[in-house]
């Protein structure tokens, strides 16, 4: 089967691709209302399908289970006494159609509608905000594609996600953990309790890059990540929300932001103000 167009750059399918999966049904059929932790696009090759959408901002509105990614709520009947959140959600409708293709964002909450016989299938791949060239790859069919086999955490299985300038990408990391949280999950927000859990996902692997940019250990302490959230927290509400997350493009402002932090941190022998 030839490869997508809006997918045929040789970075997308040599580091970022996780899954390519067909779906076939008989009609009449939907899916939960649940979101993916993938860059999600939904290509029909025979049939009908309607998607119903929610963007991402409004996920603590969406009743998803605390263990996973997936609500009990009924869409086509909502108790809004029991799931209140639904009644604040704006939602998106796109309908399509034989050779037509959807983008659905890493975290949308979304349910899919098929009518007639359909045959249909999803590429999923990892987060990446990071922009970077894109070069047509040769290849031309998705039979030669090596899709990863551990995306735990952002990472592309045992491929090292590289940027433009060729360092590691924990940027993108750093983003799917909190986005990840279940404090974001549930609440849509990130307390500075919260920022420093869902952080022990990553930071020793965020210690490590950093000692390799200033060639000395480089491990900061809570009090200087709690100087992060605080950088990042735009609104200065004391929570991190969707928007002020995904400020974090890319490792050269991971690196920007620790150095900040470094900065205003007090010496050791620094005096305290008497109060």
């Amino acid at each position: 089967m030839p490869i997508f167009g809006s997918l045929n750059c040789e970075f997308i399918l040599t580091k970022l691709m996780d899954d390519l999966v067909m779906w076939f049904s008989s009609g009449g059929t939907k899916s939960v209302w649940h979101y993916d932790d993938y860059e999600n696009l939904n290509c029909l090759i025979k049939g009908k399908k309607e998607l119903i959408m929610a963007n991402r901002s409004q996920l603590e509105l969406g009743h998803f289970l605390k263990e996973g990614s997936f609500s009990k709520v009924d869409v086509d009947s909502v108790d809004l006494n029991r799931y209140p959140g639904f009644s604040e959600i704006t939602f998106y409708n796109a309908t399509i159609e034989a050779g037509d293709c959807v983008y659905i964002p890493t975290f949308w909450g979304h349910v899919v509608r098929s009518w007639g016989r359909n045959i249909a299938i999803n590429a999923w791949w990892e987060i990446y905000k990071t922009p970077f060239e894109c070069t047509p790859s040769e290849v031309s069919d998705w039979s030669t594609v090596r899709m990863t086999t551990d995306s735990d955490i952002g990472k592309a299985g045992e491929e090292v996600i590289k940027d433009t300038e060729g360092g590691r990408e924990l940027a993108g990391n750093f983003r799917l953990v909190m986005w990840s949280s279940h404090s974001m999950r549930t609440e849509g927000r990130i307390s500075r309790h919260h920022f420093l859990d869902a952080l022990s996902l990553i930071r020793d692997e965020i210690a490590d890059f950093l000692e390799n940019v200033h060639d000395e250990p480089h491990d900061l302490t809570d009090e200087e990540w709690l100087r992060v959230f605080d950088l990042l927290d735009a609104n200065k509400n004391g929570h991190l929300e969707p928007r002020e997350i995904d400020l974090l493009s890319g490792d050269e402002k991971l690196i920007f932001l620790a150095q900040q932090a470094e900065i205003e941190s007090p010496s050791d022998d620094s005096e305290k103000t008497e109060l």
